[in-house]
């Protein structure tokens, strides 16, 4: 027969599986009351740029991102042309999410000299992201042209 102090630490043992099964399988990250997406994007070596970006998208357009850009436009002989890292933070002016595209609106790039709209497919996980310079204060990127990063090199999750 088991000792008292042997049954004590084997239920306290299973009540602390219990507690911690429990909870492990509902934990969730809260960034807000109705978030609806969260959006991580890791899109690399391609069109001379690579961005690394981090979304909460709520209801009623509220929006908060984080962006992260490494442009190096001075391949292909293009001397004096923007090479570096810049970090943007903020608000988007607008997302939507439609015929299986989320689009997120106003996204500041190259450290601000710049400005986006990020386009991804309404999909757990995929290897594609489309970026649309709108506006810039020098040239940078092609503006209004449509930039796609896809393959291996490119991964994107919406989580809800």
């Amino acid at each position: 027969m088991l000792g008292r102090g042997v049954r004590t630490t084997a239920l306290l043992g299973v009540v602390a599986v219990a507690l911690f099964a429990g909870t492990a399988a509902t934990a969730r990250a809260d960034y807000g009351p109705g978030t609806q997406f969260q959006v991580e994007i890791s899109a690399n070596d391609v069109h001379g740029g690579n961005f690394w970006f981090w979304a909460a998208l709520g209801p009623g357009q509220e929006s908060d991102y984080q962006n992260t850009d490494c442009i190096h436009q001075v391949a292909g002989g293009n001397p004096g042309a923007p090479v570096g890292a810049a970090h943007t933070s903020g608000e988007l002016a607008g997302w939507s999410d439609a015929n299986g595209i989320i689009e997120m609106d106003g996204v500041k790039i190259v450290g601000g000299l710049a400005t986006a709209n990020f386009y991804i497919l309404d999909a757990r996980h995929s290897s594609w992201f489309e970026v649309i310079v709108t506006s810039e204060v020098a040239p940078v990127l092609p503006l209004n042209v449509p930039l796609i990063w896809s393959g291996r090199g490119t991964q994107v999750t919406v989580a809800p």
